[in-house]
């Protein structure tokens, strides 16, 4: 801008003023026009990232993990590659194209014309239970059992009417005109009664969002609840609970201890939407893998501004790099030639170092600068918050960082034994820096809700582990 004003002054001395003039009015257009431009490109940049996170929850992504809710109401995780088929058992094979970029939450069934073949896909409208008429019958008279077998269709039929080419759809109509009770259920019980077989014999599935929910339900099943395997016994409204609790939002910064693949991870990046800091401490020697974070598919910009990762040997204070060694070696083994006064500068074993060489020195100098500002962050303190679901006893954990969280920061601790965290409340409370302890478990119950028919689920999870919180104050002298 400076070499502009004083390119048009000097046009104007020889030119007069009604140039200069000129030049100055163009100088001022030209300024407003990229101004505008940068503008209407940063806009259109926001808007393309804000649409793109929009439509990680709205539309089926290509060669990304996506979650497909089967017919018996199980999650199942596939990647859709473009040009290639999709294999779900015996529920069928379909071609991944058929579903890529459609929204989230239709429901296909599979149509094969012959055994072994890929099928075609056909949308299904499933039916509500408010469209359904009440038609006065009740299941009192209806005994089930081997003596009273209302159903006379029986499973050699069945197959026979499978390898004949039946779709599913035939199988289950087959099924309720051999019933001999169908007509003395309820509406509601009838219903109940296809969904059941639909879910046996129909090749039906769901596209569903990444959302927490479902992310933390398809492996809390796939690790089949036991609480002592990778998750932890982690369900998803125990997930709910400790980001409530921990206060989990965008621009906050917070240490977490993931002991549970990136799971936790993934559902703290989330709410915290590519604002503040997340810094995992773990004892990895490189960064963590974080395979279940994938299945968030969260776009980089939420990830790539906010994590960071430390190894617990780099939290503490008298820790020194290994390459500052290796330095004060490499200053030390320049050698200056009595035929020739270049300095030579050789390696740790007496070898001439080549271009390589000085190439994996400045990537380990610039891997140790990136640490050391780290450790830096991380020493200076003033976090926002601590969560940990880890296998490590969580008292050692708690001692060690808490005179690096800021006044007022959460301590939420998740565990699988109630035994664990009582054991750390005890301990914990003699400690005047954390105040409000308390020992929680979470719990959770899903419900049949019709008109007249309202009552809790007869087989749910016993228990999501066990969530301790508390409240790190300071004293006069911090």
């Amino acid at each position: 801008i400076a070499g502009s004003v004083a390119n048009a002054e000097l046009a104007g001395a020889v030119a007069g003023p009604s140039s200069l003039a000129a030049g100055a009015n163009q100088q001022t257009d030209s300024q407003q026009q990229q101004q505008q431009s940068k503008s209407l490109r940063g806009n259109a940049g926001g808007a393309t990232s804000s649409m793109m996170i929009r439509r990680r929850m709205t539309h089926i992504p290509a060669r990304k993990p996506v979650l497909l809710r089967l017919a018996n109401g199980k999650l199942k995780s596939v990647e859709l590659n473009p040009g290639k088929n999709v294999s779900l058992g015996k529920f069928g094979t379909f071609k991944a194209d058929d579903i890529i970029g459609l929204p989230f939450g239709l429901t296909f069934e599979i149509t094969m014309p012959n055994k072994g073949e890929i099928g075609e896909l056909k949308m299904v409208i499933s039916s509500n239970a408010e469209e359904l008429e009440d038609n006065q019958a009740t299941n009192e008279k209806i005994q089930d059992g081997q003596k009273n077998n209302p159903q006379t269709m029986t499973y050699l039929d069945i197959r026979a009417l499978k390898e004949g080419g039946a779709e599913g759809r035939d199988i289950v109509e087959q099924q309720v005109l051999n019933n001999s009770t169908f007509a003395q259920r309820t509406s509601w019980s009838q219903q109940k009664y296809i969904f059941r077989k639909e879910a046996k014999h129909m090749r039906l599935f769901t596209p569903v969002p990444p959302s927490l929910t479902n992310v933390v339900k398809y492996h809390f099943d796939k690790f089949d609840r036991d609480a002592s395997d990778k998750l932890r016994g982690l369900r998803a409204d125990s997930l709910a609970n400790i980001l409530s609790l921990a206060g989990v939002a965008p621009g906050r910064r917070y240490l977490v201890v993931d002991g549970i693949g990136g799971l936790l991870v993934g559902a703290m990046l989330e709410r915290m939407a590519g604002e503040g800091r997340l810094l995992l401490i773990n004892d990895s020697d490189s960064p963590p893998p974080l395979d279940l974070m994938a299945q968030f598919d969260l776009p980089v910009q939420f990830v790539d501004p906010v994590l960071r990762t430390i190894n617990w040997a780099n939290t503490e204070s008298d820790w020194q790099s290994f390459l500052s060694h290796n330095e004060q070696d490499h200053s030390a083994s320049a050698e200056v030639s009595e035929s020739n006064t270049e300095a030579v500068e050789v390696t740790a074993i007496g070898r001439p170092m080549t271009d390589r060489d000085r190439q994996r020195m400045k990537k380990k100098q610039a891997i140790a600068s990136n640490l050391e500002r780290l450790r830096s962050e991380y020493f200076d303190g003033e976090f926002d918050g601590l969560v940990v679901i880890s296998k490590y006893e969580p008292v050692s954990i708690i001692e060690r960082v808490l005179p690096r969280l800021a006044g007022s920061a959460n301590i939420v601790v998740h565990s699988p034994f109630i035994q664990t965290l009582i054991e750390a409340h005890a301990v914990l409370r003699s400690h005047h820096s954390i105040i409000n302890l308390n020992v929680s478990e979470p719990f959770q119950r899903r419900y049949q809700v019709l008109p007249g028919r309202m009552h809790p689920e007869m087989m749910t999870s016993a228990t999501g582990g066990y969530i301790l919180h508390g409240i790190r104050v300071l004293s006069e002298e911090e």
